[in-house]
């Protein structure tokens, strides 16, 4: 037996507008080809994105950090779910083609170490 998937969309209508928390983890589980995986795969799905697209960048590992398209990455203390009851409202950006550069190479950048905290990243993605 095979599985098929059947898409059914309604022809010429322009796509609704996302907004899209990216959650990812850069913990150690992830050294070597998975991370090069998860940032071939933004890469790819950042481009994807359309004009009218909001996004955000949540990767975590110990820590969980928000992104800002103007400021190198900004931590949040996420121990034992105490979250910074503030998010500055950067953190969520337009898919204009230069935050995807941003966000792209910030994922860039991404290492893969320490522990997998998913719940406070969850938690937090919720509040963003």
């Amino acid at each position: 037996m095979t599985d098929t998937v059947h898409f059914y969309a309604a022809a010429g209508l322009p796509p609704l507008p996302k907004h899209v928390v990216f959650v990812l983890d850069v913990s150690g589980s992830m050294r070597g080809p998975k991370m090069q995986q998860l940032k071939m795969a933004m890469g790819t799905i950042l481009d994807e994105l359309n004009a009218g697209d909001l996004f955000s960048l949540n990767p975590f590992s110990s820590a969980v950090r928000v992104w800002d398209a103007d400021v190198p990455f900004w931590f949040h203390s996420t121990w034992e779910g105490n979250l910074n009851p503030t998010f500055n409202s950067s953190a969520i950006v337009q898919a204009t083609s230069e935050n995807i550069a941003k966000a792209k190479r910030s994922i860039s950048s991404f290492a893969a170490n320490e522990g997998t905290h998913i719940f406070s990243a969850l938690k937090t993605a919720l509040r963003v």
